[in-house]
């Protein structure tokens, strides 16, 4: 895989294949959701992104890449953004600064709503866009959260799958995370499958593993 194509340098900074970009918006896709859905995806290819960002349509405000009228907020909405906390708005320091002490152990944690009933097929998917939320939440509040995550991979990136019973019960883990700014996310569906449209499916966290134990530590492995 060449440079550009793998995101350009890293020192330079992560770009879009010029191409792909230029694919998708031809398609009629907004440039900062094109550009996104490229990073998530991996700079892989236009088609790739375009899957990404058709899937999760009203998460994207994907009107204007249908023939409707275009999106001014699309480049603030992610997959991942939580009604209850819109992350890309928080004070961009306070939530990493307490994520994993000097000389912790951190792990990362997904909670399955179950009540939802998902096939593994869509909780694997769920998950996935749980663990990519995670990753852009610590890249974004600052850059301490790039550590955090190398340090994470480089002792073994433990990961774990929980379940609860239903969205109240995500809702107070979530409040409880945020008390200990421990970092997290909700995912919530766009409904074209499965799932009832905005349906809340899983749960990220990650943090010391005290931390997160003290969190999620009642709850049974999925």
């Amino acid at each position: 895989m060449n440079e550009e194509a793998a995101g350009g340098d890293p020192q330079q900074g992560w770009k879009p294949n010029p191409e792909f970009l230029q694919t998708l918006m031809s398609m009629g896709i907004e440039r900062a959701a094109a550009e996104t859905a490229l990073q998530i995806t991996g700079n892989q290819s236009a088609e790739l992104a375009a899957s990404f960002l058709f899937d999760n349509e009203e998460d994207w405000g994907m009107a204007s890449a249908v023939g409707g009228p275009g999106d001014d907020t699309v480049s603030q909405n992610r997959v991942q953004i939580d009604p209850l906390d819109d992350w890309t708005s928080a004070p961009p320091v306070e939530v990493v600064t307490n994520v994993v002490g000097a000389g912790d152990s951190s792990k990362m944690v997904f909670v399955i709503n179950t009540e939802l009933s998902m096939t593994p097929g869509k909780i694997a998917a769920q998950v996935a866009h749980a663990a990519l939320a995670l990753h852009r939440k610590l890249q974004y509040m600052c850059s301490a959260g790039t550590d955090i995550l190398t340090q994470w991979e480089q002792s073994g990136e433990k990961t774990v799958v929980l379940k609860c019973n239903n969205f109240p019960e995500l809702k107070r883990l979530h409040e409880k995370a945020d008390s200990m700014n421990v970092a997290n996310c909700i995912i919530h569906d766009a409904g074209r499958t499965q799932v009832a449209p905005n349906s809340a499916t899983v749960m990220g966290l990650f943090g010391s593993e005290k931390d997160v134990d003290d969190i999620t530590g009642s709850l049974s492995l999925l």
